[in-house]
């Protein structure tokens, strides 16, 4: 069964949440169980930052990634962040919001390369809470 989904303050999808979640779940178990919570941190930073992106679309989009060499969720996160594109997206704000969450995790890389673990975690924070 279908349903329609808001996609902005003027727009409707559709959307089969049945079809989506199980291969969610198969997606999920197939990379280490580390789908879902990076499904959710990037969500949580999707929001706290505004809604840079439409939460299904984003949802279905990280999904739709490659994640072949993450082994654990740093990896899996940052990989989400990693294929973020500023230019083919709307608004300078929305811009400016991915260009800053990749500033952070390139300065997570920087600390980690400088064995400084607690100034990555420092910049690692930031990316949520902000």
């Amino acid at each position: 069964m279908s349903y329609k989904i808001p996609k902005s303050t003027s727009e409707w999808q559709i959307t089969n949440p049945n079809d989506f979640n199980k291969s969610l779940e198969e997606f999920n178990k197939n990379n280490a169980y580390l789908i879902k919570p990076t499904i959710r941190l990037a969500k949580f930073w999707n929001a706290k930052s505004g809604y840079v992106f439409d939460s299904y679309s984003f949802e279905k989009w990280i999904k739709g990634l490659w994640f072949f060499s993450c082994i654990n969720q740093r990896d899996y996160l940052f990989n989400v962040f990693d294929n973020l594109s500023a230019t083919s997206i709307e608004g300078q704000w929305r811009k400016e919001r991915i260009n800053r969450a990749k500033e952070i995790i390139a300065k997570v890389r920087e600390y980690e390369s400088m064995n400084m673990p607690f100034s990555a975690e420092a910049e690692v924070k930031k990316l949520i809470r902000e």
